[in-house]
């Protein structure tokens, strides 16, 4: 199953209270010499998969077109807190982010072909179906990432192409058996009565 993000937007530590929610990239990473962050959350809402199902496996899918500097390894983190939306996220009012569930080399791609790149989130988003159904990721560099290096990702918002949007590709196990019976066991009639 493909689940596209109800809401993403990054943030960016120089510009503390601006909201980029309505822009057509995510970046991540530490932009220029001084080495300022830069961090993307992504919000995903599960209700669609089916009750009862155990999620075997889940990727975040992110399409980078490009990298500013040298390839390094891009985070995916936990996110606990759900209560933001892309309208509202800044650099001081962002949900804290939690461990590393994964992380990737992220090299340059282009924007006539950006590259896919994908991050295991399995247990965090089988925990987050088993509770709220509300999955919240952020996407950024690791505590060593070096200055003037960034990543910029087609967010959801990309007009163009919807096939590089950001996704969760989930696969679920086979769905429980279900019980049906009738009451009474068994009734009868002639052709042409009820």
């Amino acid at each position: 199953m493909r689940i596209e993000p109800t809401d993403d937007a990054y943030v960016f530590i120089n510009e503390p209270d601006a909201n980029y929610g309505d822009v057509t990239y995510l970046y991540t990473g530490r932009y220029g010499e001084q080495g300022l962050w830069q961090h993307a959350y992504l919000r995903f809402d599960l209700s669609e998969i089916p009750s009862g199902v155990d999620i075997t496996d889940a990727r975040l899918y992110l399409f980078c077109f490009t990298v500013w500097g040298t390839q390094v390894p891009i985070a995916c983190t936990e996110v606990e807190d759900d209560l933001w939306d892309e309208w509202t996220i800044t650099w001081n009012n962002k949900p804290e982010d939690g461990p590393v569930l994964d992380q990737e080399l992220v090299r340059v791609g282009s924007r006539e072909f950006p590259i896919s790149y994908s991050w295991d989130v399995t247990s965090f988003v089988d925990q987050e179906f088993k509770g709220d159904k509300i999955v919240s990721l952020c996407v950024r560099g690791l505590e060593d990432h070096p200055a003037n290096v960034n990543e910029s990702f087609e967010s959801k918002d990309w007009p163009y192409d919807n096939r590089v949007r950001p996704f969760l590709m989930i696969t679920t196990g086979a769905l429980p058996p279900v019980g049906v019976s009738i009451s009474p066991g068994s009734r009868g009639a002639l052709p042409g009565e009820s």
